[in-house]
């Protein structure tokens, strides 16, 4: 087809046609929306006010190359990243199929556990979190087994446009009546060496760690099953961008929530997230009325029900392609069957998080910690394998990443290796 005709046709998309295309780069969005954003965020404006907005607006543009790669590369070398990672070298497919096993299950659990505490404010105090956090991971499990991926894509939309509704209604409220904090109250500064930690966590997944660029490209595949040619590499990007837009104004929006209802409060915060999100929720009650009670445990639990199964879905299809791709030959292209163990997959990831709730609940919030800055640790060696791909002979020039995107991406591995040297630093001599 002639770049005439691909221009003609694209001028007379409708928006109908954009709206069947969005699905993976939402799910993205859904499962970023989680634990960066219901807890990190939000306490990042309680400690520190706006302070750090400037800081989560760059990562959130540094970030930006990697993960449109997982959507760039897909559409124009008609294969997932995973199979790219593997032309590159089986060795870096290797170390993101173990990253990804301990993400999996800690991450799983983590949000399980989160959104189960949640459920709790709608139940009452008859279940216990252990208990309320098996109903979710069991109806996470139904609901993707039965549902299977197109059922998750259609709900998933409708999921993040209620989160956004609610979340934008809450931030409008809470700035009609002012922030709580005094006139002469000091905040901490997040800029000395004793907040690299926190900022380090705060980055890692913000939104998301960068492997996750793999879901992206997974996701892709399947929804190209469900439209074929209508799913074009422009519609990729559109839908990618629209998830990860809607992302980066949303963790703005909880920075904005934590600021104005918890910054200066007087409150001590809790340091379990699951503690966290309560706390969250009786604060609003007790600053903006009671009536917003259901509004902010809805927000919450629709934060992390949608988290909940994006993650579910998203490691259990990445690492069935991994495993179909190591048999293959090193550097093969599709096979076709990279979703054939996604299903067992998922099952087992669920049992092994649930006896992590069980038996080490009590150490969760630390795994969790390391996930995070492990995340932002491994985002050096993710961003530049994403980096490497655009330059295979498998993408057409046409699609390769223009000057200002090389020259961000640049930037954005430089900025990276810098920030892991200041970790490295206050982990041996200041921590």
């Amino acid at each position: 087809m002639s770049q005439a005709v691909e221009m003609e046709k694209g001028e007379s998309r409708s928006i109908s046609h954009y709206m069947r295309v969005l699905g993976p780069g939402i799910l993205g969005a859904a499962a970023a929306i989680g634990g960066s954003h219901l807890v990190a965020s939000t306490q990042a404006g309680a400690i520190y006010g706006w302070q750090l907005v400037g800081l989560i607006l760059l990562v959130n543009l540094l970030k930006y190359p990697f993960f449109q790669i997982g959507a760039r590369y897909t559409m124009a070398a008609n294969e997932s990243l995973i199979q790219g990672y593997d032309r590159i070298g089986r060795g870096y497919l290797r170390l993101f199929t173990l990253l990804n096993l301990f993400a999996s299950v800690v991450s799983t659990a983590g949000v399980a556990m989160l959104c189960g505490s949640i459920l709790g404010l709608f139940i009452g105090d008859s279940l216990t979190v252990t208990q309320l956090s098996m109903i979710v991971l069991a109806g996470s499990l139904v609901f993707l087994i039965t549902g299977h991926y197109k059922t998750l894509d259609s709900v998933t939309k409708w999921i993040i446009v209620g989160l956004a509704v609610a979340t934008v209604t809450a931030v409008f409220i809470a700035l009609n009546r002012g922030g709580v904090a005094t006139p002469d109250f000091v905040a901490p500064s997040p800029w000395n060496l004793a907040s690299v930690g926190f900022l380090v966590a705060l980055m890692g997944w913000m939104p998301a760690p960068i492997e996750l660029s793999s879901w992206n490209s997974v996701w892709l595949r399947q929804k190209q099953k469900v439209l074929g040619d209508e799913l074009d590499y422009k519609g990729a990007l559109v839908d990618f961008n629209v998830g990860y837009v809607t992302s980066t104004l949303l963790a703005i929006a909880f920075v904005a929530l934590g600021a104005l209802v918890l910054h200066g409060s007087g409150e001590t915060l809790a340091t379990s997230g699951i503690a966290f999100a309560h706390q969250l929720v009786n604060v609003y009650a007790s600053v903006m009325g009671e009536w917003s009670r259901w509004l902010i445990a809805f927000i919450a639990f629709l934060c992390m029900f949608s988290t909940t199964v994006t993650v579910l879905d998203g490691y259990s299809r990445a690492l069935s392609e991994c495993l179909v791709q190591f048999g293959q030959p090193e550097g093969s292209g599709p096979t076709g069957h990279g979703a054939r163990y996604t299903y067992p997959l998922m099952v087992v990831m669920g049992v092994v998080a649930a006896f992590i709730i069980m038996f080490f609940k009590g150490a969760l919030l630390a795994m969790l910690e390391f996930a995070m800055i492990s995340a932002f640790i491994s985002a050096l060696v993710f961003a530049w394998l994403n980096f490497r791909l655009m330059k295979l002979p498998q993408v057409p020039e046409q699609y390769r990443l223009g000057k200002g995107m090389v020259a961000l991406s640049r930037i954005g591995i430089l900025f990276f290796a810098g920030f892991n040297l200041l970790f490295g630093y206050w982990y041996l001599f200041v921590k």
